[in-house]
């Protein structure tokens, strides 16, 4: 038997008189199972793995499924609540006795929450494009001979791995196959025309060693690292499967004298496709792109910890033509974000080893996503060393935040230019951070390294279930040049009110210092446009 049908159980059976088929992957003996739930899908077990501030459990589906989720240990099933709420899941599901049950025709990112226990995640993809198996023509098995790599998690398996991946590439390209198991592993990096396939069950995990890893910058007086990254002017990199990538962030983070890190970095590379596996517990920037084009990014799977602090989810920097789709970050620090520093120079020293010449933001669509975080779920910002412009945020939800949307820009004096959310959910803002906790924050900060605008951004078709409890900040910096202008708000839905916003207040908008020609627009009663600052 092929030893991906022995990590990814399929089950085929008929809905509603359509073929469905469920893959689920046994997780890795490492990550503890959940103690608060059980899931079954379509009537096949699925592993749900115990984490610190959620629990969750991944599978992928083809065709309409019924999806259980079991309390474990407790009574019955009192109030529950599934997100995102513009699915309606909550009215078409059902409880009884500790179980609740729904059927889902398509695959969804999914927060679930019942009783006040922990949230549990739901982490449902489509079918991959193409699995690949031990047995398939020409893959490079990593744990096959010559290369042998240890799949107990015992000893480093970075030699047999970066192995298979120069060999590829001394053969023009071709696939690196991880199968299911744990492997220790330094830095990883993936060359030109490789693929780089990680099995469903597979987990590369990173250890923070110092006498393993090589030091990249420093911040907060600790040492940073990449863990797995592409090499530099390298192009056709694919990263794809239904495995993890796990940085361990708090186990490694706790003892200084380990390396924190960004777990997953393709940089100064062209035509990179990451399709699948789970990016899990960086103790920094978790999936970073930088300086680097036509990258593509989907069904990509962040999940950090609330106790990490500086552990964004996706990080856009100084790069173009960049596509995010379908994809869920689960981190303290802003979710998805783009960026703009300047290789050598920047306040992290991140980019010191960067090679290549600054290079502007542009480009950039994130569609369809997830976010839950401490601070913003879609930012431009903070770096601003060279301009950034036509970044769209669109179909996307934010679970919880301080700040839903917003731009923060530090750090020098580039342009922001043709910025757009468009229909887009506010769940809840129940954070609190510099006593800011708003739907909405627009800000320039005096940083003392040149001001630059801001300016052209629309914020439509907007459904706000929270507005949070303080008004939406839009505010230029204190001196210089910086102004934020141009900014519409459009079709401002305010579930409070049961209709879209009319004034300013009602959206909870003010202009502060610095800013020009900010307006609110409304369709639901006519079609009107109030000046809030002109």
């Amino acid at each position: 038997m092929p030893c991906w049908l022995l990590s990814a159980l399929i089950l085929s059976i008929f809905i509603n008189g359509v073929l469905a088929k469920v893959w689920t992957y046994k997780q890795a003996d490492i990550f503890p199972r959940s103690n608060e739930f059980k899931i079954r899908v379509s009537g096949q077990s699925v592993d749900v793995v115990q984490f610190k501030d959620y629990d969750y459990a991944h599978f992928s589906m083809d065709g309409p499924v019924d999806i259980e989720v079991e309390k474990v240990n407790n009574n019955d099933v009192g109030v529950f609540s599934i997100s995102p709420l513009k699915l309606d899941i909550n009215s078409k599901a059902t409880k009884k006795g500790t179980k609740i049950t729904w059927n889902m025709k398509e695959p969804h990112y999914l927060i679930v929450r019942v009783d006040g226990r922990k949230r549990l995640v739901i982490l449902a993809d489509p079918p991959e494009d193409k699995p690949f198996t031990a047995n398939s023509a020409g893959v490079r098995n990593v744990k096959a001979s010559p290369y042998k790599a240890d799949s107990t998690g015992k000893t480093y398996a970075t030699e047999a791995i970066q192995k298979a991946i120069e060999d590829a590439t001394k053969a023009g390209g071709g696939v690196v196959y991880v199968p299911a198991g744990v492997y220790k592993c330094g830095t990883i990096i993936v060359r030109p025309n490789v693929h780089l396939y990680l099995e469903g069950g597979s987990v590369l995990q990173y250890t923070g060693d110092p006498n393993v890893y090589a030091q990249w910058w420093r911040k907060y007086n600790r040492p940073y690292t990449f863990f797995l990254r592409t090499s530099m002017w390298s192009s056709n990199v694919k990263i794809t499967g239904r495995g993890t990538v796990w940085g361990d962030g708090k186990a490694t983070f706790g003892e200084k004298e380990k390396l924190g890190v960004t777990v997953m970095a393709p940089m100064v590379t062209k035509n990179f496709l990451f399709d699948g596996p789970i990016i899990k517990e960086g103790s920094f920037w978790h999936f970073h792109v930088i300086n680097s084009k036509d990258v593509s990014i989907r069904n990509a799977k962040v999940l950090g910890r609330f106790d990490m602090g500086e552990n964004d989810g996706f990080d856009i920097t100084e790069s173009q033509n960049v596509h995010i789709k379908r994809a869920v970050a689960i981190v303290w620090d802003d979710s998805f974000s783009t960026k703009a520093y300047d290789p050598g120079h920047n306040n992290t020293d991140v980019f010191n080893r960067i090679e290549g010449p600054a290079m502007p933001v542009k480009n950039v669509l994130i569609e369809d996503t997830l976010a839950w975080t401490g601070l913003y779920g879609w930012k431009v910002g903070q770096g601003a060393n060279v301009a950034q412009s036509n970044i769209l945020f669109r179909d996307g939800v934010v679970y919880d935040c301080s700040r839903a949307v917003g731009v923060e820009r530090k750090y020098g004096p580039g342009h922001f230019s043709n910025i757009t959310w468009q229909n887009i959910d506010v769940e809840h803002v129940s954070v609190t951070v510099g006593s800011k906790r708003c739907w909405a924050m627009f800000h320039g900060v005096d940083v003392g390294q040149g001001r630059g605008t801001t300016a052209g951004m629309r914020v439509e078709k907007v459904h706000l279930y929270d507005t949070g409890t303080t008004p939406v900040l839009i505010e230029g910096p204190n001196t210089g040049d910086g102004l934020i202008s141009d900014v519409l708000f459009k079709d401002v839905y305010v579930k409070s009110l049961g209709r879209q916003a009319h004034t300013a207040a009602e959206a909870k908008l003010t202009a502060n210092k610095n800013v020009k020609n900010i307006r609110l627009a409304y369709s639901d009663s006519g079609s009107k446009t109030i000046q809030v600052v002109a």
